[in-house]
């Protein structure tokens, strides 16, 4: 199939599926299943706030919270460390002096600090914050969902902080990941659609917050570096249409989007938001000269990147949403039905497409390859008063494609000759298709380009989401091996694997 290039994708926020209600009845069953209940602590309840060290401390502590009013950062440190002697169960002091080792970049040292506030305090909600993203990060999973689940689900979680206001939805999205892991799936998908929904609230403005996209796009980088992908998608999305972000940078901020999209949607959100932004008359795609054309561009060029990744399922989605919107679209009716070809469908519409798209555009190689394949598992190899068979098509596509050979041309081809008693051919096709997967400069060109794609959707912070060469192999891998037991077989005087007829595989 050929696959060109438009950098677009995008979300339409949908609603939540549970109440918050139905969310904290969900954390709640997790954590008792789980017995990831906080440990208990009767420090504050036992302290003798009468004592002269917890006088001295509390004494220390208030003149280290002068010191940081006057700037005074290394007497600070000094005073909070006397409090700390006096009381070693001084939390306010402990605390501070985390919040201090942040701001300096020390973050072992904070974590260290927070720990001695969460024994002293286990409902602390800073603590419970701060180690449970640090456990997060460090990949303790059941660590991570015992101190952000209580986080969750305290009153502190409901209320929008301007000074930080991406905390909860940071957290919910490290949770979510979390409880994935765990496979408290019903969970995390709550989670996701509560995030989502306080996500929106950000942008509407919610407590009186102003969007500063600055801040917003910090934080996605934040989330792409976690592979919080569609989290960050969300924010992205909902961000694209407001009126903070100037025309100049919506389409960078599309091209970003459809990185994220890539990890994880089945295409259904990115059509969602095509659609949405067509109808917002937000969809500028050059070359196209109206309204319908943007729409069918989008789709079909959002659809080739998806595929070129990948993501089948989401390309399949959105080439039939091309479909819909232009019933004359070739390529799109051709790679839809080679879709199916190849997770073993086949019935009267995939024929059809097929069969339009061939009548549409008979000297392209990637349709007459579609159609010659859908030939030969019908079984049908030679010529007949029907029509050309396999053999005939995959020889023209195979010559069409001139001095770019394509490997799975060459390796249809080869199977068809085969079929047709053709045994030399049908090695020399195939020898051909791995001499070119063998080629070292072959494949370093198309990890290259797919790099270079990469750059340009999540090139911001010099990010990758997927590893080329792990897309590379997982597209050409198996196609190498069975050219490689094909041509092995031959040798060895055996029959080769070839692929079989959907009659063939029927009376399995």
């Amino acid at each position: 199939m050929r696959i060109c290039w438009l950098f677009l994708a995008c979300f339409i926020l949908l609603p939540a599926v549970g109440t918050a209600d139905t969310l904290s009845d969900a954390l709640e069953k997790v954590q008792a299943d789980h017995d990831l209940q906080l440990h208990e602590s009767t420090v504050v309840a036992d302290r003798d706030w009468t004592s002269q060290s917890s006088r001295d401390s509390l004494r220390q502590y208030i003149r280290a919270r002068q010191a940081l009013g006057r700037d005074e950062t290394v007497a600070a440190y000094g005073l909070l460390a006397d409090a700390i002697s006096f009381d070693p169960d001084n939390a306010a002091a402990w605390r501070q002096l985390a919040f201090l080792r942040e701001r300096e970049n020390q973050f072992e040292q904070a974590r260290k600090a927070w720990e001695k506030v969460h024994q002293v305090d286990p409902g602390d909600p800073d603590a419970l914050y701060a180690l449970g993203m640090s456990a997060a990060q460090r990949g303790q999973i059941e660590e991570t969902v015992r101190l952000l689940l209580p986080w969750e689900l305290s009153d502190r979680r409901n209320r929008f902080d301007r000074m930080q206001p991406f905390r909860g939805v940071h957290v919910a999205t490290r949770l979510a990941a979390a409880l994935d892991r765990m496979g408290e799936t019903e969970a995390a998908t709550l989670l996701r659609d509560s995030a989502r929904s306080d996500i929106d609230a950000l942008v509407q403005g919610a407590a009186g917050y102003q969007i500063d996209l600055g801040s917003w796009l910090r934080f996605v980088e934040i989330l792409q570096r976690e592979r919080s992908y569609e989290t960050a998608f969300d924010v992205l999305a909902l961000l694209i249409p407001t009126s903070v972000v100037q025309e100049r940078q919506r389409i960078d901020m599309l091209v970003l989007a459809i990185g994220m999209a890539i990890a994880f949607d089945d295409g259904q959100h990115t059509s969602a938001l095509i659609h949405d932004l067509h109808r917002r008359e937000m969809l500028n795609v050059e070359g196209a000269v109206n309204g319908q054309a943007n729409l069918a561009m989008s789709l079909d060029e959002a659809a080739a990147i998806f595929s070129r990744f990948g993501n089948i399922n989401a390309a399949a989605w959105l080439y039939q949403d091309v479909i819909e919107v232009d019933p004359a679209a070739v390529m799109a009716r051709n790679n839809v039905a080679y879709f199916m070809l190849e997770d073993g469908r086949i019935d009267p519409a995939t024929e059809r497409l097929l069969e339009s798209a061939w009548r549409a555009a008979p000297e392209d190689a990637s349709v007459l390859d579609s159609y010659g394949w859908m030939q030969y598992l019908k079984g049908r190899f030679e010529d007949d008063d029907r029509g050309p068979g396999a053999v005939q098509l995959l020889d023209q596509a195979n010559r069409l494609a001139g001095d770019v050979p394509s490997v799975e041309i060459l390796d249809h081809l080869g199977d068809a000759r085969y079929r047709m008693g053709d045994s030399a051919g049908a090695v020399e096709a195939w020898t051909q298709a791995l001499a070119i997967l063998d080629n070292t400069q072959v494949r370093m060109d198309q990890i290259r380009q797919l790099e270079t794609t990469q750059q340009t959707l999540w090139g911001w912070w010099g990010q990758r989401i997927v590893n080329p060469r792990d897309v590379y192999d997982l597209q050409f891998g198996p196609l190498e091996e069975r050219l490689r037991a094909k041509l092995e077989a031959i040798a060895s005087g055996e029959s080769p694997a070839v692929r079989r007829t959907f009659e063939e595989q029927a009376g399995d």
